[in-house]
């Protein structure tokens, strides 16, 4: 095959771009959202008290609006002020932000939030990301040279394995979390410049680049991807040196590519510690934490093999909006999703089938994705590793089959030092074939079936939800939102659908076209369009992946976060309180969760990847309000409101109703400030000498707390002796007042004017990196009520401020910004030795 020319690379590069048009299009020019509201504004309360019907989609959608979309609201608003070490005081429980790497606080993408009004800029940055993807690809297919370098992989197949992997439906359906994407769009850039070294090519500048880009992994990425980002970076080095080399003895490669991937690994966690110490700081404070998985079995795992068929034809296994699969072989259909289509995926079978024989000089640097599309599917099938990253690292056997098919597919059609016979190609064809032909004829006798006996099927499925309602995601939020996926479960299989025949002829086309092209005499021109006829159905697949999945909903008819009665109601008191919503198994959820940047209002109940379990207690988060204990402790926490739905009131002494419509705002009428002060202490749950991080113990407090109900009136529970004893004899109440100056982020400030000493509680979280001041001298922050802060504020007006000042955010930033200076450093020096 002949040199291609610039311009033909540069056309077949335009097809990423313009693949990206055509799947976003009702976003980009049709006023269009990729956020579910249509299923906020009709399942969650008070949005659907204007909405009749509830939309179906799957829960893994709502998590977006839920949770990642408030985050960004977050962080662009703390970016505006100047804010990157922030704690976010809204949500009682919650930790400081920039330490959950699920916040994805660092990631370089996130400047594209400041260029633009939300949510157009959590829009762009989605889309960024997917080019940055697609970029990644192209530049690490442009890497591998067949025929000792003689000849690269044609533009046209590296535009189709590229938009193959910026459109991979794990991407897709992972898309509006971004910690996946975010990862792997950096992680083909890191892996070009590490086979650059590993190929003796300028090492030192190369291994920089790999660093930096391994960084920008690290910030985009969560803890989970991460380390499956750090796993491809592994796999791909050490499967590299453990190849056989006529020059160079095994002992000799493996030390030194032990220390590139050691050095590579150290530098990118310089350049990234800003992000990994608080990371590591949370993990150590929250030493109570929810972390739930999935629990690993290897029948489960053998129940779970039949949905690998997505990867050829993902519309078999369902759609978003059908119901849960998990209670059928205890697996999410949202994890079974690593379809890059199909012309793709057969080349990346017969790669991975045919050349890992071939000769070391011409797999030296091929053998480490063949081993990453092994890894891919094994890690999460056959391993308890399950239970931490579920099927996410199917990222790997994606990352792997586009490269090993880009490098198959050029051997193939082109034929540079083809080792594979045209039969034994011919054969694999023939299986696929086979196999093709079975699902489609099942499909048509499903159809048959369904058609004949649609009533039966539709009451044995409703039977089947209705008991196991209670254990299904969401549904002890809209028992008609779990019933209505029945429905959108049944249409997806039908004639009907458009999307599940398109899905199982394009495969068929595929074939047809790949066999035609196994002919001697074809000409190469025939051979081009072949390729190009490949690379518009891979495309087409993509996009139908893409529509199945994505929510493109009309904002007008479905508005991001309308303001409603009860959220006019709880804006409008203007002191600083929280509140809390509540939900029960026979009405609709009220309130989703995150809220608080949202509305400018205080929800304690807020979904954390690591949210602190005490916090939570405390608060009455994780339990319904119904003793005078839960609203006691509950008004520690400085809980005002409650918001039930109108179908499960409450009659409580403590709980006056204040307002009713498609909602009931109960106020606690026990309910603290946000700051009060207390003139008798109690200690309980000593720290430990020289511990870092400590939490209360929680029965202990539960304890007293139960058994002195008038604890909360006059005393302060303590974790360690303060350094003022003051214990006041409980009698009239002292005069005192409380006034905040400002309630920001990282800063508090209270002026406290008070007849006597006292302990100054803030019904804010303790944790670490919080500094108190009083008159502009510091003092010790106290551990108070089993997670609060407390100091102690002298007699008469004291000027009260808690900074957060957290120590390893700061050491964080001098070790990357040293990083970044020796990164510098060492590219000078390599130039000038050039």
């Amino acid at each position: 095959m002949p040199h291609t020319s610039r311009i033909t690379r540069l056309l077949a590069l335009l097809v990423l771009p313009l693949a990206l048009l055509v799947v976003f299009a009702p976003v980009l020019f049709m006023d269009k959202t990729l956020l579910p509201t249509d299923q906020l504004n009709t399942m969650m309360l008070p949005f659907s008290e204007k909405h009749d019907s509830v939309r179906v989609y799957n829960h893994f959608l709502t998590d977006a609006i839920a949770q990642v979309y408030p985050y960004k609201v977050r962080w662009r608003a703390n970016a505006l002020r100047g804010e990157f070490a922030s704690w976010n005081p809204m949500i009682f429980g919650g930790h400081a932000q920039y330490a959950s790497t699920s916040f994805t606080h660092f990631d370089p993408t996130n400047v594209i939030l400041l260029l633009g009004e939300m949510p157009s800029a959590y829009h762009w940055q989605m889309l960024v990301k997917l080019l940055l993807a697609g970029l990644g690809m192209w530049v690490l297919l442009g890497f591998f040279r067949l025929n000792a370098g003689a000849v690269g992989i044609h533009p046209l197949l590296r535009a189709m394995f590229a938009v193959a992997y910026m459109l991979n439906s794990l991407f897709i359906t992972t898309l509006q979390h971004q910690w996946l994407l975010g990862a792997f769009c950096w992680t083909p850039f890191a892996l070009y410049f590490l086979l650059r070294c590993l190929n003796n090519e300028t090492v030192v500048r190369n291994s920089v680049f790999a660093s930096a880009f391994l960084a920008f992994a690290c910030f985009g990425g969560s803890l989970q991807t991460n380390a499956i980002a750090i796993l491809a970076v592994v796999i791909v080095a050490l499967s590299t040196v453990l190849q056989p080399h006529r020059n160079s003895p095994l002992q000799k490669r493996l030390g030194k590519g032990t220390l590139l991937v050691l050095g590579i690994g150290a530098l990118a966690f310089a350049l990234s510690a800003i992000m990994w110490l608080p990371s590591l700081e949370l993990f150590l404070y929250n030493e109570n934490t929810r972390a739930d998985g999935k629990a690993f079995s290897i029948m489960n795992s053998f129940k779970s093999l039949p949905l690998l068929t997505s990867f050829a034809m993902p519309e078999l296994i369902g759609t978003p909006r059908g119901f849960d699969l998990a209670k059928i072989a205890q697996a999410d259909m949202n994890d079974f999703n690593a379809f890059m289509g199909f012309a793709p995926f057969i080349f990346g079978l017969i790669g991975c089938f045919t050349l890992w024989s071939r000769s070391a000089v011409e797999t030296r640097f091929l053998r480490g994705f063949i081993v990453l599309c092994a890894l891919g599917v094994l890690v999460p099938l056959a391993t308890p590793l399950y239970k931490f990253i579920y099927h996410r690292s199917f990222i790997l056997y994606v990352l792997g089959m586009t490269v090993v098919g880009a490098v198959a597919a050029q051997d193939i059609l082109f034929g540079e030092g083809r080792r594979v016979s045209a039969e034994r190609i011919r054969n694999i064809l023939r299986i696929a074939s086979i196999a093709l032909g079975i699902i489609i004829l099942g499909l048509v006798l499903g159809n048959v079936v369904l058609a004949w006996k649609y009533d039966v099927i539709h009451a044995k499925l409703n039977a089947f939800v209705q008991n196991n309602l209670q254990s299904a995601q969401l549904a002890a939020g809209s028992r008609s939102w779990m019933l209505g996926r029945i429905d959108a479960f049944l249409a997806h299989y039908s004639w009907r659908n458009p999307f599940l025949w398109w899905a199982a002829a394009s495969p068929m086309l595929v074939l047809w076209l790949l066999r035609s092209s196994l002919r001697d005499t074809l000409s190469q021109s025939h051979r081009l369009l072949a390729v190009g006829a490949m690379l518009l159905i891979t495309v087409c697949q993509l996009w139908s992946s893409a529509v199945l999945w994505l929510p493109m909903i009309d904002t007008e008819r479905y508005p991001l976060y309308p303001a409603t009665q009860t959220t006019d109601f709880l804006r409008h008191d203007t002191t600083l309180h929280r509140f809390l919503p509540l939900f029960d198994a026979q009405s609709q959820r009220v309130m989703q969760p995150n809220i608080n940047d949202v509305y400018g209002i205080a929800c304690v109940q807020g979904y954390e990847s690591i949210f602190s379990r005490p916090a939570a207690q405390l608060a009455g988060a994780l339990s319904q309000p119904a003793t005078m204990q839960q609203l006691r402790l509950s008004a520690l926490a400085n809980v005002k409101y409650y918001v039930a739905s109108a179908k499960n009131p409450y009659t409580h002494p403590a709980m006056k109703l204040v307002d009713s419509g498609a909602t009931l705002i109960y106020q606690n009428l026990l309910a603290e400030d946000r700051a009060y002060m207390r003139y008798r202490y109690r200690v309980v749950s000593q720290r430990e000498p020289g511990k870092l991080f400590f939490m209360p113990d929680r029965e202990i407090f539960t304890k007293i707390f139960t058994e002195d109900s008038t604890f909360p009136a006059h005393t302060v529970l303590l974790s360690e002796e303060p350094r003022e004893k003051i214990m006041r004899e409980t009698g009239a109440p002292v005069k005192h007042s409380i006034r905040f100056l400002n309630y920001e982020n990282n800063r508090v400030r209270l002026e406290v004017e008070s007849d006597e000493s006292g302990f100054l509680v803030l019904a804010d979280s303790y944790y670490a990196g919080w500094k108190g001041f009083v008159n502009n001298l510091e003092v010790p922050i106290m551990h108070a009520n089993y997670v609060l802060r407390s100091v102690v504020v002298p007699k008469g007006k004291s000027m009260v401020e808690f900074r957060f000042e957290p120590p390893l955010f700061r050491f964080g930033a001098w070790i990357s910004f040293g990083a970044c200076v020796l990164c510098v450093l060492l590219l000078i020096l390599q130039t000038r030795k050039r």
